[in-house]
Formats: C-alpha cells, sequence, structure tokens
C-alpha cells in the first residue's frame, strides 16, 4: 500500500523502512530500546523537526483485517466522528490511513475532545493504531 506526503522546501520530508529479508531477527521487532535507536537515528538527520513512529507488527492471525482498504477505514471513521455529538464539531478531522494506521489532524476546542476521537477512531473495525498531530487550543 503507498503512502504519500507533501515533500518540499517548506515541508522535508524523510520516510524511513525497515525490512529484513533474511528472516534473522530472532527477537521480536519494536522493543523500546529498538524503537529509541530508530527514532535517535532519524533525529539525527540533519533537518529533522519530528519524528513519528507509525511502525506496526501485525501478527499473522490478524493479517486478514489489515486488508481492509484504507479507503474504507477512513470512511468509516469519518461516519463515525459524525455520529459521535462530542467529535462532530470539535474540530478534528481524519488526515490519513494507512494500513490501519490513522493519523487525526485540526485543532480541537477541548481536551476531552480530543481524547474522545482517539477512542472512536480506535474502536473502529479495521484501525489498529491511532496517531494524533491534533493540537489543543489555549494549549502549547
Amino acid at each position: 500500500m503507498p503512502y504519500s506526503a507533501e515533500i518540499s522546501r517548506a515541508n522535508p520530508t524523510c520516510l524511513l523502512f525497515l525490512v529484513d529479508q533474511s528472516s534473522s531477527m530472532l527477537e521480536p521487532f519494536g522493543a523500546q530500546p529498538d524503537k529509541q535507536k530508530a527514532e535517535g537515528v532519524a533525529q539525527g538527520i540533519e533537518g529533522v523537526k519530528s519524528v513519528k513512529d507509525l511502525l506496526q507488527v501485525v501478527p499473522k492471525p490478524q493479517r486478514d483485517a489489515v486488508d481492509k482498504t484504507d479507503d474504507v477505514v477512513k470512511d468509516d471513521v469519518k461516519k463515525a466522528f459524525d455520529a459521535d455529538p462530542v467529535v462532530k464539531d470539535s474540530g478534528i478531522s481524519v488526515a490519513s490511513v494507512n494500513k490501519g494506521v490513522v493519523l487525526l489532524s485540526g485543532s480541537a476546542k477541548t481536551l476531552d475532545a480530543h481524547l474522545r476521537a482517539v477512542e472512536v477512531a480506535r474502536k473502529v473495525p479495521g484501525v489498529h493504531r491511532v496517531s494524533s498531530e491534533v493540537t489543543v487550543e489555549g494549549t502549547n
């Protein structure tokens, strides 16, 4: 499944993919020390402003659920947001969905609305993880 991002001088982007084709990883990938090391390497690249860990490891029995198309998942999350009175007019939207990982964006009016949006999105079938770039008005 392709992932797209705007890449420009105003919005430089680096996508890092780790692939182990040798099957040499005897230990599960994604343990906290591994994540911290990978994030540290990415932060060390000149010009990097932030690092978002969107890695997910899906066990074989759950892979069929990942096959639900991202467009369907995105539509289902939007419908769930519209059906929830707290989230509906909160200023939070679905920026993207990539293999079941939902990225939320926007500016929430309250922290409660932000937390509710994460909860609502996570309950949608096909969603495996929710990441957020939502800002809450009046904080920073």
